[in-house]
């Protein structure tokens, strides 16, 4: 069991301080809550022991749990006890009689609370009793106590990530590939075929089709549209609307009021002449492929399917469509070479010695139980290269609790236990982080920075460098996998591999860590079951369900918010990703005192509740697309405050001192006391700023030079004036920047961006600027990434030459109406990697290689360009948008 050893110790320490200064008064409390404080201590060391044992005995178990209930009892006693002493007191004479005042009103409360402590007393002595005459020892077999710490190792490295994700979908995977890209590109079958590729879950068959795709999607020889759907568990109607997006380039709020037969109506019209490929990953069932594949249309111009699938029924049934002319691809294990590689250079990349002779021999012990499964091997390799110390007897371990039961048997349950195995050795503080991305649907694409958030609200983390590093630690150990990576090698997104979330549902659900309703998590719920964390996916109904002790809310899709949220009192998360709230339900938000992080929607946006100051825990607030704040709130404790469009008052910006980031705020000419305000914020760390007046850049200047030492990254968005350059040439900023985002008709280049000796990354857009304002930044010595968007450059010809740009890695480039050539001289750019041009749908240039960029003998790092041009809110069939590995 695991979990419950870290409820505990945070709980006891909550009942030593809170409850005892503030329920101390009242007879027998003190000693009743500091009895309870020592029990729990005293069964940490049981907890954390019994949760190593690998064949936990069923009475251990249900005794953790028991124990872990009454730990969350304890603390959701003390939390609903605070709620009635959060209101603030006024000073002397008129705050002495408020105290007197609500020391009579809470009197029934702190009784009530007294007697609920003596209720969890009676039963923390029970669980204690229970433990000694049920024999619940504190010894188990076979586990080294010192294998799990509660420390990660340090330093961590976040750029192993993006080295990992190359090596993972490499290995064995050239001849297969080109296999695949033979079948889909033959000539002679004019008719729609699909091609299957089957196999267990691990064996990497998306990675395979993803490289395949990826190949065919930049030729742009085979197939004029390319499209990416990821099925897993969605409805029907939303694959139809991803399908429209992907081929036809539809934003998909044009086709959320079609219905089912309009959207396959829209498939149908596409266009005749357009060869397209479609990749449906992880189809699981019959039923769902017979539903899409009559939304497919043939045009008999040699269009090409292809499916992944765990279920052999599944592919013959896909390939059989159509015309019968499909093929199914059953994906094998890899090799003994290629599994060998695969592990030493995950294992051994970093070290000075490559695999030493004493360790080799379990090496292959350990690659043979992993059965050529590439997700198992990476995830005990992953759990391998997190140890320090490469010694044989810490390898021995691993080994010898390594389950042999991948030799005769394909199905999940022997995987499961490999990862289960990576799970049981994570260090205690990472697991319940582990175990909260359950809440996550299938193929959800997790931002680093919201969960890192999360985490510190939940308090599974001591701060957010604490959980960076828990983040960093997930992917060093291959547990959660890469999804975006930034210019300077820091995974920004990822994603849970749906073996792994198999894994961490089921451990979430048996801890009640995590509450699931919809999809996978419907049966789970029963009426005894205290919910201390809900993730609603889409299509839930939450009314009727008992949420008296949820201290978390999250929803996925359109779910309804439930009419007893003002009353759920003990509430620290409320994220919603899709549902809107009403004016009466953000008024309701103002009455959850114990928020932490609030992520809503508001569509229209309105203005936030007065009621909000109420929010004096709340850490983090996003609000899309945007709000307008009357007043601006006392929440001395916020850190973050994001949205696309946020209306400041003047006056009250100091009420928010310890915001981090900031943005996006409107800053017109009237906002000129608020920017003023901006630079008392001493904390902030991430500023953006829009529609900047340029009546106003004196003050922003003034606002800047008081934040010199702390803020890293800044974007401003300035309005059309004629003195805007002089205005803006005055500015000081920060000259510890690491990113900074410039739009808006500059004409010209301050002169201060090129002293930015420490900036990462530059993105300007609608500059127009000349061609010695791009040369000025080539001195820049850490410019790693260079985004020039639509009319950043004013010229025809874009050259860059001499030995400028040292360290700049990915070019992004949207060039104006009449580009005509981008140039790169011997000696430019030595080491840019990534070269993505994107241009706007009146661009009258040609976009192919050969007559656009020239030099491109002198960019060799570059092995491909990606091209995308925009046709008003689509984008040109003929010239296709085609994918380079995800950035910032």
């Amino acid at each position: 069991m695991a979990l419950a050893g870290d409820v505990v110790g945070p709980v006891a320490g909550k009942l030593s301080t809170a409850a005892i200064n503030k329920l101390g008064p009242l007879l027998g409390v003190r000693d009743g809550i500091k009895s309870i404080e020592d029990e729990l201590n005293m069964m940490k060391a049981y907890l954390r022991r019994a949760e190593e044992s690998q064949d936990a005995d069923p009475r251990a178990r249900a005794w953790t749990k028991q124990v872990q209930e009454l730990a969350y009892d304890a603390e959701d006693c003390i939390d609903e006890f605070m709620f009635h002493l959060s209101q603030p007191t006024a000073r002397g004479l008129a705050g002495g009689r408020q105290r007197c005042m609500r020391f009579l009103r809470t009197l029934k409360e702190r009784n009530r609370i007294a007697n609920q402590i003596q209720v969890i007393k009676s039963g923390v002595k029970d669980a204690t009793q229970m433990r000694w005459t049920y024999n619940i020892s504190e010894t188990t077999q076979g586990v080294d106590p010192s294998s799990n710490v509660a420390t990660i190792p340090a330093p961590l490295d976040p750029r192993l990530a993006a080295l990992f994700v190359e090596e993972a979908e490499l290995v064995g995977i050239d001849e297969p590939k080109e296999t695949l890209i033979q079948w889909l590109t033959t000539e002679n079958e004019p008719h729609l075929s699909v091609t299957a590729v089957v196999g267990m879950a691990g064996l990497g068959k998306t990675t395979l089709v993803r490289k395949v795709y990826e190949s065919l999607k930049l030729s742009g020889q085979h197939f004029q549209c390319c499209a990416w759907i990821t099925v897993s568990k969605f409805q029907i109607v939303d694959l139809l609307r991803d399908m429209i997006h992907e081929l036809q380039n539809i934003p998909r709020q044009q086709t959320d009021s079609l219905e089912p037969e309009e959207l396959v109506g829209k498939l149908e019209d596409h266009p005749k002449d357009k060869r397209y490929l479609i990749v449906f990953d992880d189809i699981s069932d019959t039923n769902v492929w017979e539903s899409i594949r009559h939304a497919l249309p043939d045009s008999e111009n040699g269009s090409r399917i292809v499916v992944t699938t765990r279920i052999e029924t599944v592919a013959n049934t896909c390939r059989s469509t159509f015309h019968g002319t499909g093929r199914v691809y059953k994906h094998k294990p890899l090799l003994q070479e290629q599994s060998w590689n695969l592990f030493s250079n995950r294992v051994f990349k970093n070290c000075k010695v490559w695999c030493p002779l004493d360790l080799k021999e379990l090496s292959d012990a350990i690659l043979e139980r992993c059965g050529g499964l590439p997700l198992a091997i990476v995830t005990i390799a992953g759990l391998l290269a997190s140890k320090l110390n490469k010694t044989r007897e810490e390898w021995q371990r691993v080994t010898d609790r390594l389950p042999f039961v991948l030799e005769n048997d394909s199905d999940l349950q022997g995987l499961k236990q490999i990862l289960n195995l990576s799970y049981n050795d994570l260090p205690y503080d990472l697991r319940s982080c582990f175990l909260y991305l359950s809440k996550y649907p299938e193929d959800y694409e997790i931002r680093r920075r919201n969960v890192v958030e999360l985490w510190v609200a939940e308090g599974f983390a001591r701060g957010e460098e604490v959980a960076e590093r828990y983040f960093d630690e997930l992917i060093n150990r291959s547990m959660i996998q890469p999804s975006k990576v930034s210019c300077d090698g820091k995974v920004k997104s990822c994603r849970v591999h749906d073996v792994m979330l198999e894994v961490i549902v089921s451990k979430s659900r048996e801890q009640n860590l995590v509450s699931l309703l919809g999809e996978r998590g419907t049966a789970s719920m029963t009426s005894e079951q205290k919910i201390r964390r809900l993730s609603a996916h889409a299509e839930s109904h939450l009314e009727g369900t008992k949420l008296s002790h949820v201290r978390s809310i999250t929803m996925f899709g359109f779910v309804k918010v439930p009419s007893d949220l003002p009353r759920l009192r003990l509430l620290r998360i409320l994220d919603l990703e899709e549902t809107s709230l009403e004016d009466q339900q953000l008024e309701w938000i103002g009455k959850l005192v114990r928020l932490r992080y609030v992520n809503i929607y508001l569509w229209p946006p309105c203005t936030v509740p007065k009621s909000w100051e109420n929010l004096r825990e709340l850490e983090t607030l996003n609000i899309r697309p945007g709000a307008e704040l009357t007043t601006v709130p006392r929440l001395q404790r916020l850190r973050h405050l994001r949205g696309s469009a946020l209306y400041f008052p003047n006056g009250g910006m100091a009420n928010l001192k310890a915001l981090q980031e900031l943005g996006d705020v409107f800053c017109g000419e009237d906002r000129g006391q608020m920017i003023e305000e901006l630079g008392e914020l001493t904390q902030l760390r991430h500023l953006s700023l829009i529609q900047v007046a340029p009546e106003n850049m004196l003050r922003l200047s003034a606002s800047l030079a008081k934040l010199n030492s702390c803020l890293r990254s800044l974007k401003i968005h300035v309005m059309d004036q004629p003195d805007l350059f002089v205005r803006l040439n005055s500015l000081s900023p920060p000259q510890l920047l690491q990113k900074l985002v410039l739009s808006g008709p500059l004409k010209k280049l301050p002169s201060w961006v090129a002293s930015l000796k420490d900036v990462a990354k530059i993105t300007l857009g609608g500059t127009e600027l000349q061609d010695d304002d791009i040369k000025a930044l080539q001195n820049l010595p850490n410019l790693v990434h260079l985004e020039l968007t639509s009319n950043s450059h004013a010229g025809r010809d874009l050259c860059f030459g001499g030995e400028g740009f040292p360290s700049l890695r990915i070019l992004v480039l949207g060039g104006p109406v009449s580009m005509k050539s981008l140039t790169f001289e011997q000696g430019a750019v030595p080491n840019l990697r990534r070269l993505a041009l994107r241009f706007g749908k009146w661009f009258q240039g040609d976009l192919s290689s050969s007559e656009l960029v020239y030099g491109r003998e002198h960019i060799p790092g570059v092995k491909e360009i990606a091209y995308r041009r925009r046709s008003g809110d689509s984008e040109d069939y003929n010239h296709p948008r085609f994918r380079i590995n995800p950035t910032d």
